[in-house]
């Protein structure tokens, strides 16, 4: 969603790579390359969110878009 996408895109760091636009698992990947090849590295992390927003209290989530999205159609359309 576009709305969503303007309000929240700003908030990501740069490292970030998911559901970002003109960013993929292969931007990941290459960013992920090039930062072992030439930076001193002493831990790699791998996090796996899925099934957060099955497990999110969803009453909190609202909450949070409702802070930063006013219109309440979209907050619907999210609901």
């Amino acid at each position: 969603m576009r709305i969503l996408e303007s309000v929240y895109e700003q908030d990501f760091i740069e490292d970030s790579y998911g559901c970002r636009p003109l960013r993929s698992c292969h931007n990941a990947l290459k960013a992920l390359s090039e930062t072992v090849e030439n930076k001193p590295i002493n831990h790699i992390v791998e996090a796996d969110i899925r099934g957060f927003f099955d497990n999110v209290n969803q009453e909190w989530l609202m909450k949070f878009l409702a802070h930063r999205v006013e219109d309440k159609r979209i907050q619907r359309m999210v609901k």
